[in-house]
């Protein structure tokens, strides 16, 4: 059994790095042969009209030694492989990850590659229902299957490094804190989660709002920091960018993740772009944290609603705040537990078998 995986990298610095990644170390165990063509290998090359000829022939070069081939998003990635698939009759696979697995009203030529892709696919493997019924439905597609992402377990830290970074950090002195780990931006919703907190001040005066994540959408950035000065909660906010990748970031996830009390993430839907599933609700579950997070998305699939954390509207910082209180106010205990048994149902060799099922000799 062999296969040419397609991916933007496997480098494990990034999320994106860390699904390809697993995915491959499950596919050792499995004694499964596989060639990876990424960006930072060399073997794909970014960025222009020439360059996106020249990867296709690379695909079509280099898969002829491989039974399958499997692009691990649709665009580009997915196109890419149509060619060894219909000149070399090898079998297609394609995930649907998220924004770049949909139409955009943008590029109508696009979204035909993607079209043509899907169809010759043997599978399309989404990464949640939402991805799966957007996917299925845009493209009228009927080879479309749920193929969870795995949770990477995080591991916990020692008491000595969870003095060290709370020396930084000072999360302790706080009597409520939430937190949402990814890119400051509108797509991410921390604006809104915001919102939402502040509302309870009267009921969590103490409260400390901890965002990890990128802060080069300045002017997103800036328009929290208004927020909180006029609503004077300047002092219960934190924007932390910067963690490093690697072991050390680790220690410093995982020490948000512990100290926290309820995991946020209130996504918003802007047109293509939208959250696919969200490995960082597991990643809080993991640790026993209920979540709030958005419906009309994939976070649906992250979330057991009403078991391991609750599901509010998109920009309805009125029901983010009215579902923090019924955490934190209801039977905590048993959304934590909820949350920790629920983050074990997607282990990586479950989402490596589901890949590999199909796969032929």
């Amino acid at each position: 059994m062999s296969v040419l995986i397609i991916a933007n990298t496997g480098k494990q610095n990034s999320g994106a790095g860390r699904y390809t990644r697993q995915v491959l170390n499950e596919y050792d165990k499995r004694f499964i042969k596989y060639g990876i063509i990424s960006y930072d290998n060399g073997l794909l090359k970014n960025s222009s009209i020439l360059n996106f000829i020249k990867n296709i022939i690379t695909v079509f070069k280099l898969s002829k030694e491989y039974k399958n081939i499997h692009a691990f998003d649709a665009w580009p990635f997915g196109v890419y492989a149509v060619i060894p698939n219909l000149f070399l009759n090898k079998r297609l696979f394609i995930n649907g990850v998220g924004s770049y697995s949909v139409k955009t009203e943008k590029s109508p030529i696009k979204n035909l590659l993607m079209k043509v892709s899907y169809q010759r696919a043997y599978k399309v493997l989404a990464v949640s229902r939402y991805v799966s019924d957007r996917i299925s439905d845009e493209f009228n597609l009927k080879n479309v299957e749920i193929a969870h992402l795995g949770l990477t377990l995080l591991e916990d830290i020692s008491l000595d490094d969870y003095d060290e970074i709370e020396k930084k950090y000072h999360l302790n002195k706080f009597e409520k804190v939430f937190l949402t780990v990814g890119a400051i931006k509108e797509r991410k919703g921390q604006f809104d989660t915001l919102q939402g907190i502040s509302l309870l001040k009267k009921d969590y005066p103490n409260f400390c709002y901890v965002m990890v994540g990128s802060d080069l959408d300045v002017d997103y950035i800036n328009k929290i920091k208004n927020f909180a000065q006029v609503n004077g909660v300047s002092n219960n906010i934190k924007i932390i960018s910067g963690v490093p990748s690697g072991e050390e970031g680790d220690k410093v996830l995982t020490y948000f993740y512990k100290t926290c009390d309820v995991f946020c993430l209130n996504s918003n839907n802007e047109g293509a772009h939208f959250e696919g599933f969200g490995l960082v609700f597991l990643e809080a579950a993991q640790f026993g944290k209920p979540s709030i997070g958005s419906n009309g998305c994939g976070i649906e699939s992250a979330i057991e609603n009403g078991k391991t954390g609750l599901l509010s509207g998109q920009k309805n910082h009125v029901m983010i705040a009215s579902n923090i209180k019924k955490i934190l106010d209801g039977n905590y205990l048993l959304y934590s537990k909820e949350a920790t048994e629920f983050s074990k149902k997607f282990p990586w060799s479950e989402t490596a078998w589901l890949y590999s099922k199909y796969y032929i000799n």
